[in-house]
């Protein structure tokens, strides 16, 4: 008798969404109740983190979903280990989750065609990840909407430099990667202002520094949605939201260098240490 068993068409989804999710965080714990599976993750890089993932999956959304009545069941895993075994996955397979009374502590992952006939099934080890408790950024308003084919533009910008300048004037956001004297590469996303206001000087409303393979990370994305949102606001995190095909949203937020920074200073005024000059 299963515990959990989770039914959708679109395993490939699936699939693509566990290797943005391993790009992003080690370890994750999901939730699942009768409202679906989410996930709130944040990356264990520094204190208080630099990424953070804010996942949805609608349970009306999966041809079939069977999970603990009026409790949620937590479901902590290794993000790589779970995305190798989902990897096998093709466009058109099915993928049912499920937990057997017999093996409560493993997450089977079966795969094939119909879900059913002609099936693999693998076992991962569920870990005891703990669930993380953060406040999700709020306040943005009015992203910048760009196609998944744009979007994957951003690639070109790989190992040109160490950093990534992310430039905005509301309407059009532009990612810029180079080194001085050298060379520079610049990728524009979002629609410019009508012709008439483009005579008139650009106010630039956003203007952040961010690590290279952060930004990088972040074009597996172009597999689940055909448009994403960029939302940015210069005293929170960079925003990116899509769907996850047609089975729920993701957000992911990312803090920039001067942000990092910022909170390192804090950090160390609020313990009494005093920066050794050099």
């Amino acid at each position: 008798m299963s515990i959990l068993k989770v039914k959708t068409r679109e395993g490939y989804t699936i699939k693509v969404l566990s290797e943005l999710l391993q790009g992003c965080l080690k370890d994750a714990c999901f939730n699942i109740d009768s409202k679906g599976i989410s996930l709130i993750g944040v990356d264990t890089k520094s204190r208080n983190g630099t990424i953070l993932v804010d996942l949805e999956l609608n349970k009306d959304n999966f041809q079939g979903f069977k999970s603990p009545e009026n409790k949620s069941l937590p479901i902590g895993t290794n993000l790589i280990h779970l995305h190798k075994m989902l990897k096998p996955i093709k466009k058109k397979d099915f993928l049912t989750l499920l937990i057997d009374k017999e093996r409560p502590s493993d997450l089977g992952i079966k795969i094939g065609p119909n879900g059913e006939n002609g099936s693999t099934i693998s076992y991962l080890v569920i870990t005891n990840v703990n669930p993380v408790e953060v406040d999700v950024p709020d306040g943005y308003t009015n992203p910048i909407k760009t196609t998944a084919k744009e979007f994957q533009k951003l690639k070109t910008l790989n190992k040109l430099s160490k950093q990534i300048k992310v430039v905005s004037d509301g309407n059009v956001i532009s990612f810029f990667a180079g080194k001085e004297n050298l060379w520079s590469r610049q990728v524009n996303l979002g629609e410019a202002a009508d012709e008439e206001d483009e005579a008139k000087e650009k106010k630039i409303v956003y203007s952040q520094t961010f690590e290279t393979g952060k930004i990088i990370r972040l074009v597996k994305m172009a597999g689940l949605s055909s448009i994403i949102h960029i939302y940015t606001k210069p005293d929170l995190p960079l925003k990116f939201e899509l769907n996850v095909g047609s089975l729920g949203k993701i957000r992911v937020y990312i803090k920039s260098e001067e942000t990092i920074e910022a909170e390192r200073d804090d950090e160390e005024n609020q313990s009494g240490i005093v920066p050794v000059e050099k």
